[in-house]
């Protein structure tokens, strides 16, 4: 039990958010660390609302658990170090269609869980794609960094857009655009299968 709305959450260890957590708007900061971190949710997936950062100096936080960011305007943000979904699904999206998964640096390795987010910004870092579902339901802007896409489905459901010198590999996936406005610049870019 306990609600936590003040300040912010500096983990060196291991995460566990249980059923009972009522919740708070404090965020979640993995740093200063070079071990192996769990953060896990079981029973309370979606109860976190604060930001979660990822800014170790190297080493990996994995999911014990699926993994809900679900909050108006809730964020997900990789900075350094490395988060594994391992085979867990990770949701950064609710009902205000206004959350955000953003990679400044580090790695978000997708594993064999799947991914669904509203916006999705990659202007560094890495992003590794495994074998199951992609869906970015609002913006996806890549800039910088190295995106593998999965080998399954990656779908672009509003604006995407590719700019500046980012490395984008098709991973022989399929991407399917649902979108109203796609960008590509410069192009060049290689696609596997595309579906409109």
């Amino acid at each position: 039990d306990g609600i936590v709305n003040t300040g912010t959450l500096e983990a060196r260890g291991h995460v566990t958010v249980g059923s009972l957590f009522d919740g708070g708007t404090s965020p979640l900061k993995f740093t200063n660390s070079t071990a192996a971190q769990t953060f896990t949710l079981t029973g309370g997936e979606a109860l976190f609302g604060g930001n979660v950062t990822v800014d170790k100096a190297s080493g990996t936080v994995s999911l014990a658990s699926a993994l809900t960011l679900n909050d108006s305007a809730q964020t997900l943000t990789l900075t350094s170090g490395t988060l594994d979904m391992v085979s867990y699904a990770l949701a950064v999206q609710g009902a205000n269609n206004n959350q955000t998964l953003t990679i400044n640096g580090g790695t978000l390795t997708q594993g064999t869980g799947t991914l669904t987010t509203y916006n999705f910004t990659e202007s560094s870092g890495t992003f590794n794609g495994g074998a199951n579902s992609v869906t970015v339901n609002g913006v996806f802007t890549l800039s910088g960094g190295a995106f593998t896409s999965t080998s399954g489905t990656l779908t672009a459901a509003a604006t995407f857009t590719i700019s500046g010198t980012p490395t984008f590999t098709h991973n022989s996936g399929t991407v399917t655009f649902t979108v109203g406005a796609a960008t590509i610049a410069p192009l060049g870019r290689l696609f596997n299968n595309v579906t409109f």
